[in-house]
């Protein structure tokens, strides 16, 4: 298993870059959404960018974030039930959890690449009074961060596995 710890850790350090490279889009929303309030409310001169800008850049922080949320495991879940059952049990249906979520990942990168692809060649744009290309760029994301994540489940099936055979 050892050559696999260099693919494993460049896939862990795409989630981490992403997640925390999305995070500064976050700085630029509470920005934007500011200077529109100060534009329409203090000056009378609303902005027709701002709301459109924020969409998007939301958009692709969510879909960036989404393998840092998987890298660190934390997405919300509710454990109740399952820290009741037997230790065997449980090791049995998280596993269970990790691969169904890296096949749902898979599958919906699948069914998003050919209309995120023709998104992005086309230059489709939103049809809005600004008329940006976010869905172009938007689109694809969608399909790339689900592959993303899917990978980022194998790694943390691997880790997984790794670690229940090291504490049995």
């Amino acid at each position: 298993m050892n050559f696999l710890k260099y693919p494993l850790k460049i896939i862990n350090n795409i989630s981490l870059s992403l997640g925390y490279f999305a995070s500064t889009f976050y700085l630029f929303i509470v920005f934007f959404t500011t200077y529109e309030v100060f534009m329409r409310y203090i000056l009378d001169k609303p902005t027709m960018w701002v709301f459109e800008t924020c969409v998007y850049l939301s958009g692709s922080a969510i879909c960036m974030a989404g393998p840092f949320v998987t890298k660190e495991q934390s997405h919300i879940s509710i454990t109740t039930i399952l820290n009741q059952l037997p230790k065997k049990l449980r090791k049995n249906i998280i596993t269970f959890n990790l691969v169904f979520a890296c096949v749902v990942c898979f599958v919906l990168s699948y069914a998003c690449f050919p209309w995120g692809w023709a998104a992005f060649l086309n230059g489709e744009t939103s049809g809005t009074g600004m008329d940006s290309y976010g869905p172009a760029l938007v689109k694809p994301m969608i399909g790339i961060a689900s592959f993303l994540m899917g990978l980022q489940f194998i790694v943390n099936i691997i880790n997984h596995l790794k670690n229940d055979t090291n504490k049995d």
